[in-house]
């Protein structure tokens, strides 16, 4: 067995990597299943696929509305790092069903698969009560 020796900046390279490798958090995950079972419904009766050139604008569009509407509800605040994540997320784990939605061919296997994604999640704020503070010590 080796032993080794890791200085705190060390220490603190290595956490920044692994926290920009990882997957989003529960507590991300858990947000945006919310805002997507509040508003996803509106954003759709809103916007008509045809009046989008194709179907990345459609996306784009989509997924600004329904974080809009998760910004007037004082659910997050637009020009945040956590805007920015659900932007992300909706973006990696959403962007098929959009399309799908754009083009007419969306599923309801879209929604079972979430659910049963739901059931298995457990998920309590105080979980991650200390992780900005976390994240901020890092960044300096």
């Amino acid at each position: 067995m080796k032993i080794l020796k890791l200085t705190e900046a060390d220490l603190k390279k290595i956490v920044k990597r692994v926290i920009k490798e990882q997957d989003y958090n529960d507590e991300t995950r858990a947000l945006a299943g919310s805002l997507w079972k509040l508003y996803s419904d509106a954003v759709e009766e809103q916007l008509n696929p045809e009046d989008f050139d194709d179907e990345f604008t459609y996306m784009e569009e989509f997924i600004k509305y329904l974080l809009d509407s998760g910004v007037e509800e004082g659910l997050i605040e637009e020009g945040t790092t956590l805007y920015d994540t659900l932007n992300d997320y909706y973006n990696d784990y959403y962007a098929e069903y959009i399309f799908n939605k754009y083009d007419g061919t969306e599923s309801d296997d879209f929604y079972e698969d979430f659910d049963d994604e739901e059931e298995d999640f457990e998920f309590s704020p105080d979980q991650f009560e200390d992780l900005d503070d976390f994240e901020k010590d890092i960044e300096k």
